[in-house]
């Protein structure tokens, strides 16, 4: 993700929450953000993509990713993949289990 990166922040709790948001500047995945953050003991990743294409191609690919970070982290994860339109967020969730 690092090269893949164009923007970074990184939220140190005080507001309640820590959290690492990423905006992705890619050709292969356009328009997506990553927010990374924990909830409800799982680590989050949500993938929030304002273009079609990209969204569905993330879709095709939570399963692995999901279990492949819990197997490198050694944590339960949750991934999620939506759009960024507030009233159809076309919500996929994936939960994997170390």
């Amino acid at each position: 993700l690092d090269r893949l990166a164009r923007r970074l922040l990184v939220g140190d709790g005080s507001s309640g929450r820590r959290r690492v948001q990423i905006q992705l500047d890619s050709a292969e995945l356009p328009g997506v953000v990553v927010d990374i953050f924990e909830d409800e003991g799982r680590l989050l990743t949500c993938f929030t993509c304002n273009q079609e294409s990209t969204r569905e191609r993330l879709c095709a690919g939570a399963r692995w990713f999901a279990d492949n970070l819990a197997e490198r982290l050694q944590r339960d994860v949750r991934v999620q993949v939506q759009t960024d339109d507030p009233e159809d967020r076309c919500l996929l969730q994936v939960d994997a289990d170390h």
